[in-house]
């Protein structure tokens, strides 16, 4: 007798073979992007942080809020220099999906506390530093 289909405990084992091989590949793929996630922040963060070195160079201080480096600042000096933008859009952070920014004054590194759901930067507008959030309170340094 010829056979043409196969047989249940074939497909069960098939079956049973493809949900091993599943359960190993999707926490790996579910951790990669979490890492791009936070390699994009580290390059977001880079990215602002020479803006506002820019900035700072240019107007001899710190923005007070750093989503002013996508506008144009002019100075007081009598032939009224325009500076700006650095930067043409402020960046989202792609762990929280916002570009929410929570300013501190303190020159002490911020404190998970200041990580929230609505601001994934925080910002010391006394210094320049700014750092970026993922989502579990966790802080992102570009260092």
């Amino acid at each position: 007798m010829k056979k043409n289909a196969f047989s249940l405990v074939e497909l069960v084992i098939v079956i049973v073979i493809i949900g091993i091989i599943a359960a190993i590949a999707v926490p790996r793929f579910s951790s990669a992007t979490d890492s791009a996630n936070r390699g994009n922040v580290k390059a977001s963060l880079e990215v602002m942080r020479n803006a506002l070195d820019l900035y700072k160079a240019e107007i001899n201080f710190w923005p007070s809020n750093p989503t002013a480096l996508t506008t144009t600042t002019t100075t007081t000096t009598p032939n009224g220099t325009v500076y700006g933008p650095y930067i043409r859009v402020f960046p989202t952070n792609p762990t929280l999906n916002t570009t929410g920014v929570k300013i501190i004054t303190s020159t002490a590194t911020p404190a998970t506390s200041d990580c929230t759901t609505t601001q994934g930067w925080i910002y010391n507008s006394s210094n320049g530093e700014v750092w970026g959030c993922d989502g579990s309170t966790t802080i992102i340094s570009p260092d």
